[in-house]
């Protein structure tokens, strides 16, 4: 997707879980804010990546319903 203007229900379910983090993070920082973009492009887009280590950690306002609803964002990453 990042690399070649492509979309798939991949990218949109990871889309999702970042923009459900904003919200219940209440936008205090920007999601990945440790990483340069350039930095995020190449470890989104790269095969041997480490999809753990780009998880956003879970906001602590979560409740129970929405931590199941995003779960799903959380841990799912783009297609290239």
């Amino acid at each position: 997707m990042l690399r070649y203007g492509q979309y798939s229900v991949s990218s949109d379910v990871w889309s999702y879980g970042v923009l459900a983090w904003q919200v219940f993070t209440f936008n205090q920082r920007p999601p990945y804010w440790t990483m340069t973009d350039a930095d995020l492009v190449d470890a989104l887009t790269t095969q041997s990546r480490d999809d753990a280590a780009l998880r956003l950690h879970l906001p602590p306002v979560c409740k129970q319903r929405a931590t199941v609803m995003t779960a799903i964002g959380r841990t799912a990453t783009p297609a290239n």
